[in-house]
């Protein structure tokens, strides 16, 4: 399919369009930034300027088969002045508004509208569950995505079916909420916001990018579906859910007054809950690979890491994602051929003595002279191998040697005890090497603190 994006450089957008070009799709993308976009984008697809206002999208959705709309100003982090509602309100109806008012001056015209909308529809529901059917809340959240599914809705009027997410908070390591939330959780300062209690609506991007990937297609998929896990929790079952997965205390709640000071009437975007279900969304045919919460958060780890195995061996998803499960659950890896068959089998113990040594040069040296390979293919192996023996030989490593061999953890770890923070220090340890417990991660930070009283 020929398929227009808007919003294509946000988190959402940047999962979505190297999917729909790995399924053979081609891709236009309406930006901003053109050339910003095109680095982050790739050249494979095909830019056009927003600059060039109604007369540039009616150009280029004139060969679209399909629109996916996912342009829109962030709700959370500004005040809401009123020139911060017109512009979130020119960046989600105007931009609809645009699109439509194209789709009608056709033919030829798009078979499908794939437009965004927001649970924040429902308003602040408490504990009354609600669903596609539900009707819309006041205050200006509501009327935003009101005004927002109105506008796309018009496209039916010209033989374009028209399917509306409505998204909850999308949860995703490189990016959105959760990339926000990480590093505060990580240092055992996170906590719930507010009360806690209110209901927190959330997908996986996984799951997301499912969602208007299959929208595109499946004709059954029309009006609004609710893009929200079925496994919904409450504030406080998020935090805790995060701390858990990163192994942190979560005590430090935010007060709503706090949150409403620093953000004024934008904080109802952060303190209001949805509880809102997937109804129609599972009933269409739709399944979630991420249903709840712990799967959810454990699976963006295994994301992560799965993509940094891919780029450091070069190798294809299949063989990435055992390699990286073998590792998980403590087995032999079956690494690529080109390092576990080594042309001499002193490779691997000199190799790791080296790094274990935090002689990184050295082990690049010995192995180019082992293999014949280049100094960049020899330089990234090595550095995967320093990874993998973070990942599961880190505990082996004396502390004054990990600081050379993982540059980022001596100084940090070195300033946190200097000024006391013993417990952050610990954190920053196991944060580095999340295969140690907390008794290992503290037994090395104190020989640490030893090393420094003496003058080391």
């Amino acid at each position: 399919m020929r398929i227009f994006i808007t919003g294509a450089t946000g988190f959402v957008g940047k999962a979505l369009v190297p999917r729909l070009l790995r399924e053979g799709h081609s891709v236009r993308a309406w930006v901003r930034s053109p050339a910003r976009a095109a680095e982050q984008l790739g050249p494979q697809v095909d830019i056009v300027d927003a600059v060039g206002g109604a007369p540039a999208m009616l150009t280029a959705i004139a060969d679209a088969d399909a629109i996916i709309n996912l342009a829109g100003e962030p709700v959370i982090g500004k005040r809401w002045t009123e020139r911060r509602r017109e512009a979130l309100w020119a960046s989600r109806v105007g931009i609809t508004d645009m699109i439509v008012d194209a789709i009608a001056a056709g033919p030829p015209r798009p078979r499908v509208l794939v437009s965004t909308s927001a649970v924040g529809y429902y308003g602040d529901t408490g504990d009354r569950e609600v669903d596609e059917d539900s009707p819309p809340a006041k205050g200006f959240l509501a009327e935003l995505t009101v005004g927002w599914e109105a506008a796309a809705l018009r496209a039916e009027g010209h033989d374009t079916r028209v399917c509306i997410v409505r998204v909850g908070l999308v949860l995703g390591r490189e990016g959105g909420v959760l990339a926000q939330m990480l590093p505060v959780f990580r240092l055992g300062l996170g906590g719930p916001m507010g009360s806690g209690e209110q209901w927190f609506p959330w997908i996986h991007i996984v799951d997301l990018v499912d969602l208007y990937t299959q929208a595109l297609t499946n004709a059954a998929l029309r009006g609004p579906v609710n893009g929200v896990a079925p496994g919904i929790v409450t504030g406080r079952g998020f935090t805790t859910a995060l701390g858990r997965a990163v192994h942190r205390p979560t005590i430090f709640r935010v007060p709503g007054f706090a949150l409403r000071l620093a953000l004024g009437e934008s904080a109802v975007a952060v303190l209001a809950g949805q509880r809102a279900l997937p109804r129609r969304t599972q009933e269409l045919g739709f399944r979630f690979k991420y249903p709840e919460l712990d799967a959810a958060l454990r699976a963006g780890e295994k994301i992560t890491a799965i993509k940094r195995y891919r780029e450091m061996y070069g190798v294809g998803l299949k063989q990435a994602k055992d390699a990286v499960e073998a590792i998980q659950a403590g087995r032999v890896v079956d690494h690529p051929a080109h390092i576990v068959e080594d042309p001499a089998p002193h490779l691997q113990p000199e190799l790791d003595r080296l790094i274990h040594a935090g002689q990184k040069i050295a082990a690049i040296k010995h192995y180019r002279t082992v293999t014949n390979l280049g100094l960049k293919e020899s330089k990234d192996l090595v550095e995967a191998r320093m990874a993998e023996l973070q990942a599961g030989a880190v505990a082996t490593i004396p502390l004054s040697l990990l600081g050379h061999a993982l540059p980022g953890l001596q100084p940090e770890l070195d300033r946190l005890i200097r000024a006391n923070h013993k417990i952050l220090a610990i954190n920053h340890y196991r944060d580095f090497a999340p295969h140690i417990g907390i008794k290992d991660a503290k037994d090395a930070v104190e020989a640490r603190m030893a090393e420094l009283a003496a003058g080391g």
